[in-house]
């Protein structure tokens, strides 16, 4: 199997940039289609000859970002040949074929990447890089399917059945032409809205972006996929699966004043981020119903060692706020704030920043 580790979704803070330069280096290289047709002697070519294409395709990629953005990104591996089960079911040329096709028509990463480090710092997935491996290949779907999804959802199609047993909630799967969300026989239909198909009634800020396009699942529409899949991990999560999402009142944590102002600055926040940080928005449809809002204080970035994020409406009330943590529990601590010290002082930070 060809190992590639996944840039391709790591290394997509430069957007679509990638798929442009992948597909020059192609347009440059014809030979290395014809080769992928041909027997193993092919492939140990293509493993001696795509590192150093590859390295100067992403060379182009880093030139095309700006400086501070190249900075943020998930430097990725090079290119390693390691052909040893060809693929099981899948043969080398398919393989090859369809991860070159996942790469070109995967589409702009901007708001997957943050969900990605979101989900690793979750515990969902154990390290990063991923390896793109045959078995990913096949959870996409066929090309119609694979077509057929938002970009964002053909992205979250590579990786969601990597997650580990603690979050089947967040996991996409295809059943009967329709994709669904959550464990194997417990799964949820999701539909993708458009502005002709949304509820009237949903008070969401919405900017209807088509990589990345509002969903509703059963009667909860989020402003977005990405939305949807942050709130399966959250709202949909037990105690019971995951001690470390326990919930706890951000009065135990900050002054009964900090936090009014920040159940009212989030309260009154819209859009897809709040103070520079992830906001994510969903409602229940009908009149009146439950609106569930979150931010993600820490978590989303690579150099985030844990996941932190306070929300309103995530148990079915809006008071107090909630703040749940991955980070790792000091056992000898007697408060929450001496049990979650660095959580603690996240939100300590945050809090005075509203205050300045």
């Amino acid at each position: 199997m060809l190992v590639l580790p996944v840039v391709w979704f790591l290394l997509i803070r430069g957007g679509c940039a990638f798929g442009t330069a992948f597909g020059t280096f192609l347009g440059r290289h014809p030979s290395l289609l014809a080769l992928a047709l041909l027997p193993v002697a092919a492939f140990r070519f293509m493993a001696a000859n795509i590192a150093p294409s590859a390295r100067r395709a992403w060379a182009m990629v880093t030139s095309a970002v700006t400086g501070s953005r190249a900075d943020r990104m998930y430097l990725w591996s090079e290119v390693r040949g390691a052909l040893a089960d060809g693929g099981k079911s899948i043969s080398h040329p398919e393989y090859l074929l369809r991860l070159l096709y996942v790469i070109e028509e995967g589409g702009c990463w901007e708001r997957s990447v943050p969900l990605i480090y979101f989900i690793k710092n979750s515990h969902l997935i154990l390290s990063l890089p991923i390896t793109v491996s045959a078995d990913d290949l096949r959870r996409v779907g066929s090309r119609a399917v694979f077509d057929s999804r938002p970009d964002a959802v053909r992205q979250y199609s590579l990786f969601s059945h990597r997650f580990t047993w603690m979050s089947p909630h967040s996991r996409l799967s295809r059943v009967a032409g329709q994709d669904r969300l959550g464990p194997p026989m417990m799964s949820r239909p999701i539909t993708f809205l458009t502005p002709d198909t949304m509820p009237a009634s949903i008070p969401l800020a919405i900017d209807f972006n088509a990589s990345d396009p509002p969903t509703q699942c059963c009667n909860l529409v989020a402003a977005s996929f990405t939305d949807l899949v942050f709130l399966s991990r959250s709202d949909l999560v037990s105690a019971a699966s995951d001690a470390s999402l326990i919930p706890h009142d951000v009065s135990d944590l900050i002054p009964v004043a900090d936090q009014q102002r920040l159940k009212d600055s989030i309260g009154q926040a819209g859009g897809v981020t709040w103070g520079g940080r992830r906001l994510v928005d969903a409602c229940e449809s009908g009149g009146g119903g439950r609106r569930v809002k979150m931010v993600i204080l820490c978590g989303c970035k690579a150099t985030d060692e844990f996941a932190v994020y306070v929300g309103l409406g995530l148990s079915g009330t809006q008071d107090p706020p909630e703040v749940r943590t991955t980070e790792r529990m000091v056992w000898a601590g007697k408060t929450v704030g001496e049990m979650y010290p660095r959580t603690a002082g996240v939100l300590v930070g945050v809090v005075e920043a509203l205050s300045g």
